[in-house]
């Protein structure tokens, strides 16, 4: 089984505002490069594997929504193999009311991005959003790391902040996207501690040395297991971060450096993330861990194909966005 936790879905590069649509246009390679994220588009990417989670955004503090009712329809086109996450700012208001519209929407879970939308992680409307996902069993993904324009409050970015988070909710089933990027380190100790926090790939495919590094530091703290699967797409597809996750090992071939055992790789990229996040699958088939396996692994040798491409702060923060203090 394959299930690529991190995919994104728009019309249009408008609906992800002037600030995330400036930064990707700046770095695409060409005019149509990391932009198409159509559905057309998307469904050609996730055939080769099992499932993929479509995930929503919003922002008021960067303009950007992609409309939940875009991502309710291309899931429902597709339910035995799209699973569907709203994007929600907790700093908007009317917030809570459309989460618990999410699963009349034929939606599972929620995004959300402190960083990306300005506000503390201990925030009292993300606490009280919390706690509705922990009591409805709704899985949670933390954004951050894809889209880094100046206007994101990195200081809110720090997943370390999280670690009040999943104490008062230790149920909560949370996913943090890109590995935390750029607080990797801290995204690891973080999954390490907490039975219910994962994090997941999705950036890190684009970066071949981090990704290296990251999981051969996840190898050598023996929490692999706590590392899914995820592409990121547009900015990668699933079968380019198959192949790279793969083809790590070139970097330590002929040299002292340490590597990671392949079939800990395969764990990874074939691990039961709906599990993890306590999802049922969408076709109704039970969990097994004999089901569908990925592209064949690389040799060692071959080259993956060309990548294309504070609490105290908190007031301050929160009071200039609308929001009541943490």
């Amino acid at each position: 089984m394959i299930v690529d936790t991190q995919t994104y879905l728009w019309q249009n590069l408008d609906q992800m505002g002037p600030h995330i649509g400036g930064y990707l246009r700046d770095r695409a390679a060409g005019p149509s490069e990391l932009l198409d994220a159509t559905p057309l588009m998307h469904e050609q990417a996730v055939d080769p594997i099992d499932y993929a989670l479509v995930l929503g955004y919003r922002s008021n503090l960067l303009s950007a929504g992609v409309p939940t009712s875009l991502i309710s329809n291309y899931v429902a086109s597709n339910r035995n193999k799209l699973i569907g996450f709203a994007g929600l700012d907790p700093m908007e208001e009317g917030a809570f009311d459309q989460l618990k519209e999410v699963r009349n929407l034929g939606l599972c879970g929620v995004v959300i991005s402190p960083a990306e939308q300005g506000f503390h992680p201990e925030h009292s409307a993300a606490m009280r959003i919390y706690e509705y996902c922990e009591t409805e069993r709704m899985p949670l993904i933390i954004q951050h790391g894809a889209f880094n324009p100046r206007e994101v409050r990195l200081e809110y970015a720090q997943p370390v902040l999280l670690d009040p988070v999943a104490r008062t909710f230790p149920n909560l089933r949370l996913m943090l996207s890109n590995c935390g990027h750029p607080f990797v380190d801290q995204t690891l100790n973080l999954v390490d501690k907490h039975a219910h926090v994962f994090a997941n790939l999705g950036g890190l495919v684009n970066r071949p040395w981090q990704l290296y590094n990251t999981l051969v530091l996840a190898y050598q703290c023996e929490i692999t297991d706590k590392l899914l699967f995820g592409s990121g797409f547009p900015m990668c597809t699933p079968d380019v971060a198959i192949e790279t996750i793969y083809s790590i090992h070139r970097f330590a071939q002929g040299t002292t450096l340490p590597g990671v055992p392949r079939e800990r790789l395969r764990n990874i990229i074939e691990r039961d993330a709906l599990d993890a996040l306590g999802i049922a699958k969408p076709d109704g088939t039970a969990n097994s861990a004999t089901a569908k396996s990925g592209p064949a692994p690389m040799d060692i040798d071959d080259e993956p194909e060309a990548l294309n491409i504070s609490t105290t702060q908190a007031d301050e923060s929160n009071t200039s966005h609308g929001g009541d203090s943490i």
